[in-house]
């Protein structure tokens, strides 16, 4: 059995997966994506991550019960989620959400052809989850994050930008979104997550 060089500090946690469970109802491709949670729950006592935050996966659409039942399923003490939803959402399932640990919205939108939701319907449900002390997850292409500099920094929530902005390898600091994610941190409520390096690649 190797021995682990390296002990995770108390209360780590992973913070970006998807649970893909194809119990739950999906556009049909979640049966060749499976990641239950009691699959990650053997990864993540191997890795010594004791929290989570659980992201809604594109096969479920704006069905989050997946994701609910992923974090009551881990302990919802020590597990939180991001949900998508339309703007159509009302606010009684808005308030179940926060009751189930949804802390979060996501706007995975860098490839338009197969986006659950549009970034049109950003600015307005940061409006409503607000008060619920939600932040807005981004997930879009670097040019994207530069063309929408103005509507990210409006956002009266926290933003979090997902898989360091997508810039471009080749250009590195040059991307002309550089600038702007640094600029939407320097405003304070802006976080990139370091995740996802894989989809960065020049490779």
């Amino acid at each position: 059995m190797p021995v682990k060089s390296f002990r995770m500090p108390a209360h780590a946690c992973n913070a970006h997966l998807h649970i893909i469970d194809p119990a739950y109802p999906n556009d049909g491709k979640a049966e060749a994506q499976i990641g239950t949670v009691s699959m990650y729950r053997r990864l993540a006592e191997e890795l010594q991550l004791e929290r989570a935050v659980f992201v809604q996966a594109k096969p479920f659409g704006t069905d989050n019960t997946c994701l609910t039942d992923a974090i009551a399923r881990f302990g919802a003490e020590n597990a939180r989620g991001i949900a998508v939803v339309q703007p159509d959402v009302t606010d009684a399932e808005l308030e179940a959400l926060h009751a189930k640990g949804v802390r979060g919205l996501r706007y995975s939108v860098w490839n338009p052809s197969n986006a659950v939701v549009s970034i049109d319907g950003c600015p307005i449900m940061a409006e409503r989850v607000k008060a619920f002390g939600w932040n807005i997850q981004i997930h879009s292409s670097a040019l994207q994050i530069a063309a929408w500099r103005d509507m990210i920094a409006s956002l009266p929530t926290k933003v979090v930008i997902d898989h360091m902005g997508r810039m471009d390898p080749h250009k590195g600091r040059d991307d002309p979104a550089f600038r702007v994610v640094c600029e939407l941190i320097d405003r304070g409520n802006t976080w990139v997550k370091l995740s996802g390096p894989y989809l960065n690649t020049a490779g």
